[in-house]
């Protein structure tokens, strides 16, 4: 994954200006950075290091302000009212934009039309784990004994993206599994280290070091092309053709925000994370993109998210 942030952080130098050449008057003033986690989680980490880097390049400050709360609903509410001047930005993430559509009928928000997009921010993959002694060697053969005993490979869920990525992968793979929900990853890790649960897709910031514990035994990724850290761990795609799945945090302002905050904002947070010094602070890949990626990038998943959420049956509020 590092190899591949690099290359396209490389790429995207030439894509816009720096932002000390976008600018025209803005900012003015201090900026404010929603951000609909708790202080101390690792996104609000990431939104806290990026926002210091900006707000340096821009002569400003970028003050987080912390909505945690209903899978980031509230969080994103709170931004979609805002004012659309440039003034707030919110760290935006898949559970916002793409999850909570799916699983609420009457969200107080449009994901699309609410927002402008900025910049996608980081892109989250995950990796299906088991305990060092599984009987199952590699993916494949996880996936014949989920076809010989159907319904008997259980796996756990911490939160709704770790559910709809193994629901994704139990479709596309013709199985049946069963699923374990937990409220939290720790527990959900120790089960499955003693056995109680099979397996679980876990996010790459909270396995890796599990896995070169010994701990965790990786089976498979869940992203296009295999990781520089795990490289003799094969892509889920390699055996379930077409499947590909991660998570991610975006840049978003309210709608209609005007045009020069958002070319100046993308120019500037692209120049944050085209830095090493940034991207050794952080334990994501980052994945900078223009404003109209992000907006194909929201489509498509909410298109993804509604299509699973309803082929999986999950309770829509």
């Amino acid at each position: 994954m590092r190899r591949f942030r690099t290359m396209l952080a490389a790429a995207v130098l030439g894509v816009l200006p720096i932002a000390a050449t976008a600018q025209g008057t803005y900012p003015e003033r201090p900026i404010t950075m929603i951000v609909p986690f708790a202080a101390g989680n690792s996104a609000d980490i990431l939104a806290r290091v990026l926002a210091d880097h900006v707000g340096r390049q821009l002569n400003t400050s970028i003050v987080i302000e912390n909505r945690p709360g209903a899978e980031s609903i509230l969080g994103a509410t709170t931004a979609a009212r805002a004012r659309a001047d440039g003034y707030t930005i919110m760290l935006a993430s898949t559970s916002a934009l793409a999850a909570a559509p799916a699983l609420n009928k009457n969200l107080p928000y449009d994901p699309v039309t609410d927002f402008t997009p900025i910049t996608q921010i980081s892109l989250q993959p995950y990796v299906i784990v088991v305990r060092p002694d599984h009987p199952a060697e590699d993916i494949s053969q996880l996936i014949q004994m989920a076809k010989d005993d159907p319904g008997r490979i259980t796996f756990a869920s911490s939160n709704t993206t770790t559910r709809v990525a193994s629901e994704l992968f139990r479709s596309m793979a013709g199985i049946e599994l069963t699923n374990i929900p937990y409220t939290g990853t720790d527990q959900a890790f120790l089960d499955v280290r003693n056995g109680q649960v099979a397996m679980m897709f876990a996010g790459s910031t909270s396995a890796l070091p599990q896995i070169a514990q010994g701990t965790l035994r990786p089976l498979a990724v869940s992203s296009a092309d295999r990781w520089e850290e795990l490289p003799d761990v094969p892509t889920l795609g390699e055996v379930v053709p077409g499947y590909e799945f991660s998570a991610w945090h975006a840049l978003v302002a309210p709608a209609a925000a005007p045009d020069e905050a958002i070319s100046v904002l993308n120019a500037a947070f692209h120049a944050a994370m085209n830095d090493p010094d940034i991207a050794a602070q952080v334990d994501v890949a980052l994945f900078p993109t223009t404003p109209d990626e992000l907006s194909a990038t929201i489509q498509r998943d909410i298109d993804v998210w509604h299509e699973i959420v309803e082929e999986a049956g999950l309770p829509v509020n």
